[in-house]
């Protein structure tokens, strides 16, 4: 699910380029929500009602950054297009072009994720 040579593996060079596109962005999309939340669980805190205070529960085998093994979602004027015209001026040169055989791994989150301090 978080592992983009996967992403890719659903679909044949010969599928509709648009629809390839938004699959793929859509479950990156997801990802990084799904990612989002469980960070906001793992943080869950407990309040220590005699000091007023909260302390941080972690969990163990969180996901992480480095677990993001996908390009970060593309487009976001496309991907939020909600009319033939929105949609048609959004769609830049080349956008659509997915190779099926590069899995892209210089662009993944989880190689950079520290680089740019990917945190939410």
């Amino acid at each position: 699910m978080f592992y983009y040579p996967n992403m890719l593996a659903r679909y044949q060079s010969d599928d509709l380029a648009s629809y390839v596109w938004v699959s793929i962005e859509e479950v990156k999309r997801f990802d990084l929500a799904l990612y989002k939340f469980h960070k906001m669980l793992r943080r869950a805190g407990t309040r220590d009602s005699a000091v007023g205070s909260y302390s941080v529960t972690t969990v163990d085998g969180a996901l992480t950054a480095a677990d993001l093994r996908f390009p970060m979602p593309t487009n976001d004027a496309l991907w939020h297009a909600v009319c033939k015209d929105q949609w048609l001026s959004a769609t830049t040169k080349g956008v659509y072009l997915c190779n099926l055989n590069d899995a892209m791994e210089d662009q993944w989150i989880s190689n950079s994720a520290e680089l740019i301090g990917f945190l939410f």
